[in-house]
């Protein structure tokens, strides 16, 4: 199975939409650290936290949808600790 990246939409159930525009603006920018907290980030940080919380939502689709018998997901991407608002 191929993940495709979460939608804004859904990851805004989690995160504020701010923090998820400044998020994608400072790793386009090549920012080394994530402005509001301790999170380490590169240009590919925010496209990997997409398709990280996309994997993880379709292993949960196919779990509950019958489809896998279980799921375990290895992923961590980063800002994982990250509040609503900030990165931790």
């Amino acid at each position: 199975m191929k993940a495709e990246p979460a939608d804004l939409d859904t990851v805004s159930l989690v995160h504020d939409y701010n923090y998820i525009d400044l998020v994608r603006r400072e790793c386009e920018i090549g920012l080394g650290l994530l402005s509001t907290g301790d999170s380490v980030i590169c240009e590919e940080s925010y496209s990997i936290a997409l398709s990280a919380a996309g994997g993880v939502l379709k292993a949960v689709d196919a779990v509950v949808g019958g489809k896998a018998k279980n799921a375990f997901c290895a992923v961590r991407p980063p800002g994982h600790h990250a509040s609503r608002k900030r990165g931790m």
